[in-house]
């Protein structure tokens, strides 16, 4: 699945999850966790929780899916996302 972020701070967090298999979101189910919420397509992907001792939400991708970053094109100014499902 090819994935376009819609803001800087849902680019900034797919990169994280990228990088090191999680992020961290601040506060409880904020803005960005809530537009991911609506995303049903994204849904079947990631996994959304809440860690109360940290007070932050954690954004997982499921155990057999990876986040893996396209380069950025000369024209694009937003970074494209491809979702993987292994089987």
């Amino acid at each position: 699945m090819l994935f376009k972020p819609w803001n800087k701070d849902i680019e900034q967090m797919f990169m994280r999850i990228s990088r090191n298999g999680k992020a961290y979101v601040d506060g409880d189910f904020g803005n960005t966790t809530k537009l991911i919420s609506r995303d049903e397509k994204l849904l079947n992907y990631i996994e959304l929780y809440y860690n109360r001792k940290k007070h932050k939400t954690v954004v997982l991708p499921m155990d057999d899916v990876f986040v893996v970053p396209k380069p950025i094109s000369v024209n694009s100014k937003r970074r494209l996302f491809e979702i993987y499902r292994l089987f």
